[in-house]
């Protein structure tokens, strides 16, 4: 039995809650998850706000910590998801990606990764039903049906409106009306709300709006990002929930082919491909807003190498090195002398779309005042 004075030296043996929280947000989820059965004083600190944000913010300045992840469909058995730790890819040419124990694993139809966010993934299934889901914590929802009636879902995104705290999913829509006209449409996503806004025919600069084919919606700086079929980069403000066009394109809008978004260290980028010198050339978008701020990041031949026109960049490595998705494996490219290696992962699906993503406490689930944690 403890006396008075045991418990007091007990007491002074605590650490600081700031200290403990400190703390706490350097450690893995799996740890944190495993640590709120404790005591239901660390389980409301484990799930308060302030130590999901600290933890976030952690997992953002150590982005190649093993925290970072890719996911990506698998079609081994069935259709479902896998993940696998970056660092990992960085340490091993082989090895095996871990299965999500996502709810319809092992599906027949089609998965499809639109993107990620504070450590949230948004799917698609089978092109009309979409789900969000924090692999860390293997919390799922399955968003309420976008539309009904004769039409198609053409194009999507997943992003962030940091001033309203929500996180918002876009969703294109091609309605066939009556007298067989198409419209091209548009539906945006609060999980705040947990609906769908109402439709809305698409216009940018007062001319409708059609996506090329095979995108997904690029999220930076607060907007999503497409390119157009006029090939303009057209962007969707998740704040004001407007469109609009990005001014002062990169120079391989003029002379290059085949255009395609991307993300790289936070900025975006656009891929451009020169048939005729079987090359593709990288731009970076240095400061956002800025119009003459695009600068070439690399040049890279597909005529030597396992590239292609089609191969996306995922992220810029720690020593410079780019990793590229090239469909069943992933490539990382050596800029500086122009080398590259690949990486072999089981039951890996990169055409299907692959994210990165950083493990987070983030729920799906808001409190009382409608803030997600």
């Amino acid at each position: 039995m403890n006396t008075g004075g045991e418990s007091e030296q007990i007491h002074h043996l605590l650490l600081p809650q700031e200290i403990i929280t400190e703390i706490l947000s350097k450690l893995p989820v799996n740890s944190l998850l495993r640590f709120r059965s404790v005591s239901k004083s660390w389980r409301f600190l484990i799930s308060s706000k302030h130590l999901i944000k600290a933890h976030l913010e952690y997992s953002k300045k150590n982005e190649y910590s093993a925290r970072t992840r890719i996911i990506s469909t698998t079609s081994k058995f069935g259709r479902s998801l896998c993940t696998f730790s970056l660092r990992l890819l960085l340490t091993k040419p082989v090895f095996r990606g871990c299965p999500l124990d996502f709810p319809i694993n092992n599906y027949a139809g089609d998965l499809c990764v639109v993107g990620s966010c504070n450590g949230l993934i948004c799917i698609v299934e089978d092109e009309y039903k979409f789900w969000l889901c924090n692999p860390s914590t293997r919390e799922f929802k399955q968003l309420p049906p976008v539309f009904t009636g004769l039409g198609s879902i053409t194009r999507y995104g997943f992003g962030f409106d940091e001033s309203n705290n929500d996180y918002k999913v876009y969703a294109f829509l091609t309605r066939v009306f009556g007298n067989r006209e198409r419209r091209a449409m548009g539906r945006m996503y609060s999980l705040k709300a947990d609906s769908w806004g109402r439709e809305q025919e698409l216009f940018v600069d007062g001319s409708p709006f059609y996506a090329k084919d095979c995108q997904l919606g690029k999220f930076v700086s607060g907007k999503l990002h497409w390119i157009s079929l006029k090939f303009e980069i057209v962007r969707l403000d998740l704040k004001s929930e407007t469109f609009g066009l990005v001014e002062g394109l990169p120079s391989c809008f003029e002379g290059g082919s085949c255009p395609r978004l991307g993300v790289l260290d936070g900025r975006l980028c656009v891929s451009c491909s020169y048939l005729n010198e079987s090359r593709f050339d990288i731009w970076i978008w240095n400061e956002y807003g800025v119009e003459d701020s695009w600068t070439k990041f690399a040049s890279i031949s597909y005529r030597l190498g396992p590239l292609s026109p089609r191969s996306s960049p995922l992220c810029v490595l720690p020593d410079g090195d780019v990793l590229f998705n090239r469909g069943l494996n992933l490539v990382i490219y050596n800029p500086k002398d122009k080398r590259f290696r690949e990486s072999y992962v089981y039951n890996f699906d990169g055409d299907r779309r692959v994210d990165l993503y950083t493990e987070s406490l983030i729920s799906l689930a808001s409190d009382d005042d409608g803030e997600y944690k």
